[in-house]
């Protein structure tokens, strides 16, 4: 919480329900081989918003990543826990969260995964797509 006056009229239980997608999971639960997607730029060049890597240690303060794609591949990094304030007005308390900054990423959108090299792809084109030329893109950029 970042006001205390505030801290006695939400409940824990309230805050933690919070789900946002700028921010990971309240119960982030990381395993080893898990492929993440990292949230925030850490170090420019090599971590930045959106970088998918691959966890191959953790515990509850930091977590070892290998960059899984770019330039950068195969690098390790250390991911700690940094404060995460979410920037949504519309919700009912400001509040921070030291977290991180790691979401699972078992799947991505065509946006996310643009400008990176993959070696298997598959699109799911169930539901129509918002901007024209984007599915063409996506599957002739493979």
């Amino acid at each position: 919480m970042m006001d205390n006056g505030q801290s006695v009229q939400f409940p824990v239980e309230f805050l933690n329900s919070i789900e946002i997608s700028e921010l990971p999971p309240h119960c982030l639960q990381l395993k080893i081989g898990t492929p993440v997607l990292l949230m925030r730029s850490l170090k420019p060049p090599e971590l930045i918003n959106g970088t998918r890597c691959i966890v191959v240690s953790c515990n509850p303060n930091v977590a070892e990543v290998k960059i899984a794609a770019s330039a950068y591949k195969e690098w390790r990094h250390f991911i700690p826990r940094i404060p995460l304030e979410p920037s949504n007005t519309q919700l009912p308390v400001n509040f921070q969260r030291r977290h991180l900054p790691l979401r699972p990423c078992f799947a991505m959108t065509m946006n996310k995964a643009q400008g990176q090299t993959l070696k298997y792809v598959g699109l799911d084109l169930r539901q129509p797509v918002f901007t024209h030329g984007v599915a063409g893109e996506s599957i002739f950029s493979v």
